[in-house]
């Protein structure tokens, strides 16, 4: 593809954690990469939730290798997210990258 991507991350999220609140306002993203699942009871649906608060319209892509159920309710409840369900090849999530960028 031919383009570089900076990329920064997050290794813990808590509801209104200081940190994620001032990287997303201060940091201009064009994307975010999010798991379903993550540590401590907090969900990947949750960090959404927090993010889209500050940046209404950033485009996210949701990964996850949980059930088709599982998947099927996170899109019901996220309708504006893209999922990727893993594992996927490096292609697959350059390809679906492109794609949000040009929508």
């Amino acid at each position: 593809m031919g383009e570089e991507h900076a990329i920064s991350t997050t290794p813990f999220f808590r509801e209104g954690n200081p940190r994620i609140m001032s990287g997303c306002q201060s940091t201009p993203l064009d994307l975010m990469i999010v798991d379903l699942f993550l540590s401590e009871g907090i969900s990947g649906g949750d960090v959404i939730h927090q993010v889209r608060k500050i940046l209404p319209d950033l485009p996210v892509i949701l990964i996850s290798a949980a059930s088709a159920w599982e998947i099927e309710a996170a899109k019901r409840a996220l309708p504006t997210v893209r999922v990727l369900r893993k594992p996927f090849s490096m292609a697959s999530l350059l390809a679906l990258i492109q794609e949000l960028k040009h929508e």
